[in-house]
């Protein structure tokens, strides 16, 4: 009789064979098996017989191996030399001896991983494989684990550009054997999320200073940032949205960057666009608008060529405006009685807020003369160009 209680082991129990009719004597047994397949797999192997010698009539066949089946002989040493008795037996099922084997991996986007690997060998599957346990591991941190019944596994919802380790391990009824070496990977890159605060530091009449710092989510690394502007309005002019110039590529240089637009217009709202790149391609934009500052440097106009007064209207010949940074025409009327300076020009405002001195027109720039009668009673911009007063008054330009 052959037992398989213990893993690994097989205990061979007989009885003497009949001696009754005879006085031959029996010095000994021996016990031989052969491993002849491994069921896990059904892996026939026929090993060379292994032989042991007991005088008792029960022996115990250790360092066996699981879930494999064995023939069993036992032989009668002595003057009955020759009689044997042969059985077969199957070891009982056991954790796997060894881990899965040819582990690999598949980047199959920014945010999952695929794995995919074959069972132990045949000879330490000890059992019937019923299912695999996985862990993935970020910073020695479990992240995700389950099992599986199949060779392979996708996992989702992961962080781009991120670092994860894989295990694997097999499992037969009785428990799971020891995992795979870890496998390391990193998740592809993606596009990036949006530069972190961007702010507008220092603007003069012809450049803008820009600063932000690295996006908070890179998903990758930055390779460097691209930066476009246009113009969307012009002094008090509105609607002169152009179209972006081409895309400036600003240096990651840091986790602070710095970037100075030059060559702008004076008093010129632009808009200003800002987004990361990464290997993946472009991310989020940022958008903010910013306008320079005034020009300072304009001359006085030349004086109207031509001035035909008709009561409570003047007509003016304006003259062309050749200076590169002027775009318009002001003109200020002031009631000749009231105590102003010239130099208190600029406070002044629209005719409803003071009608002693206010802002009478604001008139486009042309290349060439043009006629404008102040006093017409139209609406010029923001500002309503009032009948004159009988009183003298003073017009500036």
């Amino acid at each position: 009789m052959v037992e398989a209680e213990i893993p690994g082991q097989l205990e061979v129990m007989w009885d003497p064979p009949d001696q009754s009719n005879n006085t031959c004597s029996i010095t000994s047994y021996s016990v031989s098996y052969r491993l002849l397949s491994y069921l896990a797999c059904s892996l026939v192997v026929m090993e060379e017989e292994v032989e042991n010698s007991t005088m008792s009539t029960s022996h115990i066949i250790r360092k066996l191996k699981s879930y494999a089946q064995y023939s069993v002989t036992v032989r009668a040493n002595g003057d009955l030399n020759g009689a044997e008795s042969i059985k077969t037996a199957v070891t009982t099922i056991s954790k796997p001896s060894d881990p899965p084997t040819n582990v690999l991996q598949n980047r199959s986007s920014p945010t999952e991983l695929t794995f995919y690997w074959d069972p132990p060998p045949c000879e330490s599957q000890n059992g019937v494989i019923k299912n695999y346990f996985y862990q993935l591991l970020q910073c020695n941190k479990t992240i995700t684990e389950g099992t599986t019944e199949s060779h392979g596994v996708v996992l989702v919802d992961l962080i781009p550009f991120t670092e994860y380790s894989f295990m694997v391990a097999a499992s037969t009824s009785e428990g799971s054997g020891p995992v795979s070496d870890a496998i390391i990977v990193t998740t592809r890159e993606d596009v990036p999320g949006p530069p972190e605060t961007v702010t507008l530091t220092n603007r003069t009449e012809t450049s803008i200073t820009i600063e932000w710092d690295k996006p908070d989510n890179p998903r990758g690394f930055i390779i460097n940032y691209q930066l476009q502007h246009r113009p969307i309005q012009k002094s008090m002019i509105n609607n002169v949205a152009l179209e972006f110039g081409p895309k400036v590529e600003i240096a990651n240089s840091g986790a602070h960057i710095v970037y100075q637009l030059t060559d702008l217009e004076p008093s010129t709202v632009y808009e200003i666009q800002l987004n990361a790149k990464t290997s993946a391609g472009e991310g989020e934009v940022v958008s903010i608008t910013e306008r320079t500052n005034l020009f300072t440097g304009l001359q006085p106009p030349t004086l109207p060529s031509e001035i035909i007064q008709d009561g409570t209207s003047a007509t003016l010949t304006l003259p062309a405006i050749d200076q590169q940074y002027a775009s318009a025409y002001f003109i200020r009327v002031r009631v000749n009685n009231q105590a102003k300076r010239k130099r208190d020009v600029d406070n002044y405002k629209p005719f409803s807020e003071n009608p002693d001195h206010y802002i009478a027109a604001e008139v486009e720039k042309k290349d060439e003369n043009q006629t404008f009668t102040v006093g017409d009673g139209e609406m010029y911009g923001m500002y309503l160009n009032a009948p004159l007063r009988k009183e003298k008054v003073m017009m500036y330009l």
